[in-house]
């Protein structure tokens, strides 16, 4: 129960007229308070009463029941697609390296040729390569030398043939005319057989063979 108000005091009347004052102390100090005090006053009550209110409707109203699913949507449809499967990145150091390319083939390197013999420089039967160079030049002359094996006639007769190897074709052969050099019979050189002999003409071709002709009898001797 509230405690009782306490009366005001009279108090004279003012000379000026009668003064309306309060009846109670707490009316009293209410009129003294400043106007921002009062206006305080009376938003902190009005929060307070806003809040009380709002309590209430809560309390009041309860937990909501959650809306049930509508007809013909099944559970499955609430749930979340699956993710696709990711396929792991191919490894590049996994992955198949190119074979190394092969080196280009070299090219198979000219076969040396030998420089042709000089004019005046003594030549082997057997050296092919060398005589080959002089072949068919006119006025250039070669001398080859080497043991002689077979003194051959032409079947015209007109050409003696001295031969250096058993096979035709392993060295140069040397003709001669009888006719140019009639001191060099056949019968005279078959005596030559066996020795070295050493003779000086142009390099032709005789029926297929590489020849050194020889003109007259001092272009060929045997040592």
């Amino acid at each position: 129960m509230p405690p009782a108000r306490k009366p005001v005091s009279s108090k004279p009347a003012s000379p000026r007229g009668p003064v309306t004052q309060p009846l109670y102390e707490e009316d009293a100090q209410s009129a003294s308070r400043p106007a921002w005090k009062k206006w305080l006053y009376g938003q902190l009550i009005f929060s307070g009463v806003a809040l009380v209110a709002v309590a209430a409707s809560l309390i009041l109203s309860g937990p909501r029941k959650s809306a049930k699913p509508a007809e013909g949507e099944t559970a499955a449809s609430t749930e979340t697609a699956p993710e696709p499967e990711k396929k792991p990145a191919a490894n590049a150091a996994n992955a198949p390296k190119p074979a190394p390319a092969k080196p280009a083939a070299k090219p198979a390197p000219a076969p040396a040729t030998k420089p042709a013999a000089k004019p005046g420089a003594v030549t082997p039967v057997t050296d092919l390569a060398a005589l080959k160079g002089l072949k068919g030049q006119k006025g250039k002359t070669a001398t080859v030398s080497g043991v002689l094996k077979k003194v051959e006639a032409s079947a015209s007769g007109g050409h003696l043939i001295l031969r250096f190897a058993d096979k035709p074709g392993d060295a140069v052969i040397v003709t001669l005319v009888p006719k140019t050099a009639p001191t060099l019979p056949k019968a005279a050189l078959e005596k030559w057989v066996g020795k070295k002999i050493t003779a000086t003409g142009l390099v032709v071709d005789y029926k297929g063979e590489l020849t050194v002709s020889v003109g007259p009898a001092k272009d060929i001797k045997a040592e």
